[in-house]
């Protein structure tokens, strides 16, 4: 899904759909990180794996807003619509996915879903600000 959408519409759109996968990842990531605290080399490379994806989160913040608001209003809300459900899905999509080791992590797939929703909730203004 992330690759047809990707490749359909415009480097915007493109870039959108990139962030979806780096704004679930910013959770899972942590989640992993505090769920193998026990393995120190987990914990580092789940840490690494997270900054990484918190460092092209803000990137894409501090570059995209100014590129999404040249679109036309009923364009940007329309992706604004469209990439909260893709966030939301997403998060239902890994939350059951990988359930198993949400699980061993200590974490129920419905608590990794309300993590990602408020993470969501403070992403989403950062992009789509109009």
């Amino acid at each position: 899904v992330f690759q047809t959408v990707r490749r359909v519409s415009g480097l915007r759109a493109e870039v959108l759909t990139l962030l979806v996968a780096e704004i679930v990842g910013v959770q899972y990531y942590s989640t992993l990180a505090q769920g193998f605290a026990d393995h120190p080399e987990l914990v580092e490379l789940f840490g690494r794996i997270h900054t990484d994806e918190i460092r092209h989160v803000n990137f894409h913040a501090d570059t995209l807003p100014a590129r999404l608001e040249e679109w036309p209003a009923p364009i940007w809300w329309a992706a604004r619509l469209i990439w909260n459900v893709l966030l939301y899905g997403s998060s239902a999509v890994v939350a059951w996915d990988h359930r198993k080791i949400l699980n061993c992590c200590g974490v129920s797939g419905r608590r990794f879903f309300r993590d990602c929703a408020r993470n969501i909730g403070r992403y989403e203004p950062r992009f789509f600000r109009r």
